[in-house]
């Protein structure tokens, strides 16, 4: 499954919707000591919480703490009990310098009376500054993803509330603002004389339904605290949940770890900035960054030529040493030998493997699934099947191929059809004396052939366009996401093992298309790249110099154009009756 950043935030949704608290009767704090000395505090909870590892992105860096109850007994209603502390730091503003100009009053974006930045066409003293005029030109997918992360970056606790209560009204009732909650809130002090306020959603004593009105099955417990430093003030959050059925075990337990928070008075880091810059691009700085930022207590990291493996340290050890192997056996026998990338590819490819499916259920992965890789959160993510453990690598076959394909491409990402059928036809390879063998994937042949004979499916030529959405359930066929992953392996299957030489084409000119329009926008990009950095370069002895510009020869279509184009070329010149006849027919 390739995960998009809409299912991670509602995955992150759900994921916060299982940490229900509640209490005004605080009990004790547990025995185990969390401290953070960066941050400069710690708190005590109970022996039973794990903690969940922080995301590589800085997406969700305000979240500086993330417990969940292990024991299996709290699983009422698919809610499990959590706590999560949040960290949101305000610089202060310093004091004015005597005989200075007061500041310029902040103006919106487009403002007319905004002055004009240093740098832009009218700015006085030439229009020029040290990097030239403000590219009026498309940014880059890297651009468009940094703006994107700063637009939709949580800022304040209130908004995590927000966000929280008022796409859960399943579960926890009726949408009401956090600030209105907050003028009803209640007050209370730690152990170490900090004032806190907190207010319970779903309190057993205090929840009312109507007649044959269901109660909402979550509940609780939120406080927030402020502690004043010399350069910042920090507003810390707290945020306990459980399924209802639990609120008055945790009304207690919870509030009880507020009480035990403290501040230390060696933080080295207070306004968390650590967390809140993205992991270089450098290959060597990114693993050391994640081996110093992202593996927290219990959680071990291998490194290998092309991955690093984050695993939790419950996972068995020689599936982890499996992992490790096979990962790497597979991307060098399999994956770039039928998807050679056009350059070196030199991301650092990072795997989580959670301990089961609780734990990877916490961190974020969806409902149903097994495994996920994220181009966005910049992980595959999937946990050890103590069920079946060769289960557990029949996902990582699967889940690599998708992380694998996106950097080969060029950060992109083909269609469904093509990227998860290929997923499960790798799913079904065998590891048989260090070498990988084809195999049937038996987890889709039965579903596969029901589907085949389903007049539901639409037609094969309008099924291989199908978008993401389309093919995980969208689609107003009423095919289903299942079925849509048994339809796209019986294909892949059908044409990697086709004897008809019409089609033993269609695959690789698929992936060629993809690629080489992905390269020729790379290459457009680096070549107007360099045309920008020689006008600059020149304009420091000749300002006059015109700023050039970008010919319609640049042009290199759109993301939607080269998925039109691979699936034109990958079919060109096949009778589309003929090989859906063929397929059908097709004993898988």
């Amino acid at each position: 499954m390739r995960i998009s950043r809409l299912r991670l935030f509602l995955a992150a949704v759900l994921m916060l919707a299982s940490f229900v608290v509640a209490g005004p009767e605080p009990a004790y704090a547990g025995k185990k000591t969390y401290e953070d000395k960066k941050l400069g505090f710690k708190l005590r909870i109970e022996d039973s919480y794990t903690q969940t590892p922080p995301k590589l992105t800085s997406d969700e860096a305000y979240i500086v703490g993330d417990w969940y109850e292990d024991s299996p007994k709290y699983d009422a209603r698919g809610l499990r009990p959590g706590f999560q502390v949040f960290w949101f730091a305000e610089p202060k503003l310093a004091p004015p310098v005597p005989g200075a100009p007061p500041p310029a009053p902040p103006t919106a974006p487009g403002d007319p009376t905004a002055p004009t930045p240093p740098g832009a066409p009218n700015a006085p003293g030439g229009g020029v500054g040290p990097d030239g005029p403000a590219r009026p030109d498309e940014p880059s997918v890297e651009d468009q993803q940094k703006q994107f992360r700063e637009a939709n970056r949580v800022k304040t606790f209130d908004e995590v509330l927000d966000r929280l209560f008022k796409y859960n009204v399943r579960l926890f009732g009726p949408f009401v603002a956090a600030g209105d909650r907050w003028a009803a809130a209640e007050k209370d002090k730690t152990d170490s004389k900090l004032t806190y306020e907190w207010f319970e959603v779903n309190a057993p004593s205090r929840r009312k339904t109507k007649d044959g009105e269901k109660e909402p099955p979550g509940f609780s417990f939120v406080a927030r605290l402020t502690l004043d430093r010399p350069q910042e003030t920090i507003h810390v959050g707290f945020l306990g949940s459980c399924a209802s059925d639990y609120a008055k075990s945790f009304r207690s337990e919870f509030p009880a770890i507020v009480r035990s928070f403290s501040e230390l008075k060696s933080a080295t880091d207070s306004r968390n900035e650590g967390a809140q810059q993205d992991l270089s691009d450098d290959p060597v700085k990114r693993r050391a960054e994640i081996k110093k930022n992202k593996v927290i207590k219990d959680w071990k990291c291998v490194d290998t030529d092309n991955y690093v493996i984050l695993h939790h340290g419950d996972v068995d050890p020689s599936l982890a040493r499996s992992i490790g192997t096979q990962i790497e056996a597979i991307r060098a026998q399999v994956y770039e030998r039928l998807f050679p990338p056009d350059k070196s590819i030199t991301a650092v490819s990072v795997v989580r493997v959670c301990k089961d499916r609780q734990q990877y259920s916490q961190y974020g992965g969806p409902g149903g699934s097994a495994g996920y890789w994220s181009p966005y959160e910049q992980e595959l993510v999937f946990y050890e099947d103590q069920s079946n453990k060769k289960d557990s690598l029949r996902v990582l076959y699967h889940e690599a191929f998708h992380q694998y394909i996106f950097y080969s491409v060029g950060d992109f990402s083909p269609h469904s059809w093509f990227n998860e059928g290929h997923g499960d036809f790798f799913a079904g390879h065998n590891y048989l004396a260090g070498k990988f063998v084809p195999d049937v994937f038996q987890w889709r042949v039965s579903g596969a052939k029901e589907w085949k004979r389903n007049p539901k499916r639409p037609p094969l030529k309008e099924w291989v366009n199908w978008t993401q959405a389309q093919y995980y359930g969208r689609n107003e066929a009423k095919v289903p996401i299942g079925a849509n992953y048994e339809l796209g392996w019986s294909l892949v299957y059908f044409l990697r093992t086709t004897r008809k030489p019409e089609y033993q084409g269609v695959l690789d000119r698929y992936f060629k298309s993809l690629k080489g329009a992905v390269s020729r926008k790379r290459e457009a990009d680096e070549a107007w790249a360099k045309r920008i950095d020689d006008w600059k370069a020149k304009q420091k002895t000749d300002p006059d110099t015109p700023r050039p510009e970008r010919s319609a020869t640049d042009a290199v279509g759109t993301p939607d154009q080269w998925l039109k184009r691979a699936n034109e070329e990958a079919f060109q010149g096949i009778d589309w009756d003929q090989i859906e006849k063929d397929w059908l027919a097709s004993d898988y």
